[in-house]
C-alpha cells in the first residue's frame, strides 16, 4: 500500500496531565501551526487509550489526499513537525525518539530533505530497521535513497535493527534451555545476523562496524 505518513514525527516525556499533541512548521521553524490537542483524557485511566490516541493523531500524520505529492503545497505540509507528548517510562529517561516517513529515491524531494534537516541538527543515531538478513529490493531501495539524502553528511550513526526473528534459521534455540545458554547462543546468532547483513550486496561497500 506504500507509505502512510510523510511527516517526520517526535515523541518526548510528559506527565499524564500534560499529554498534547504539537504541530511545528518544521524542524528549523519552532512556530505551532495549531492548536495544541490535548491527550490527557486518553491517560486517565489505568490503561491508556491508545485506539483514541492513535484516531486523534492520524489527520495530521496520515498523507492528505487529492495533492500531488511532488507540489510545493505537499512540500509544505510534510515540512511540518508532529510533537508527540506523552507519559512513558522510557522517554522519561531524556530519549527523544524521532519516527521518519519511508522512501525510496522517486518518491518525493521533500522527504530526503526533512531527514538530511533531522540529522544536520539534531545528530541522531539513525535506526534503519529491516525485516530479514537476507534483505529484499524494498529494503535495498529505502537504504540507497537514504544514503543519497545524507550525501554531504559526513559523521552518522547507524544501528541496523533486525526487525523479524528467523526462527527457522535458529535450530540452536531449543525449550528448555537454561539462561546461560540461551545468553551464549544469543551472542553467537548477533555475530552471524552481523555477517548475514554485511554480505547483502548495497552494503559491501559500505564501512560498517560493529
Amino acid at each position: 500500500d506504500g507509505p502512510v505518513t510523510a511527516r517526520i514525527t517526535k515523541l518526548t516525556y510528559a506527565v499524564p496531565g500534560e499529554a498534547c499533541i504539537r504541530i511545528k512548521k518544521s524542524l528549523r521553524d519552532h512556530t505551532l501551526t495549531d492548536d495544541e490537542i490535548n491527550l490527557s483524557t486518553y491517560f486517565s485511566s489505568e490503561k491508556p487509550n491508545w485506539m483514541g490516541i492513535g484516531r486523534a493523531l492520524a489527520k495530521h500524520v496520515k498523507r492528505p489526499e487529492g495533492i500531488d505529492e511532488k507540489s510545493l503545497e505537499f512540500a509544505e505540509w510534510a515540512r511540518s513537525v508532529v510533537e508527540i507528548h506523552i507519559p512513558s517510562s522510557t522517554l522519561a529517561l531524556g530519549v527523544d525518539v524521532y519516527d521518519t516517513p519511508g522512501f525510496l529515491s522517486d518518491d518525493a524531494p521533500v522527504l530526503k530533505e526533512i531527514l538530511h534537516d533531522l540529522v544536520e541538527l539534531i545528530h541522531p543515531t539513525l535506526v534503519f530497521m529491516y525485516a530479514n538478513p537476507s534483505t529484499d529490493d524494498a529494503t535495498k531501495g529505502c537504504f540507497l535513497a537514504v544514503k543519497t539524502a545524507l550525501h554531504d553528511l559526513d559523521e552518522m550513526s547507524i544501528f541496523f535493527l533486525n526487525s523479524k526473528a528467523d526462527l527457522n534459521r535458529m535450530p540452536k534455540f531449543k525449550q528448555g534451555m537454561n539462561e546461560n545458554e540461551f545468553l551464549t547462543i544469543l551472542a553467537d546468532e548477533r555475530i552471524q545476523r552481523y555477517k548475514l547483513l554485511l554480505d547483502a550486496p548495497f552494503l559491501v561497500n559500505d564501512k560498517l562496524e560493529g
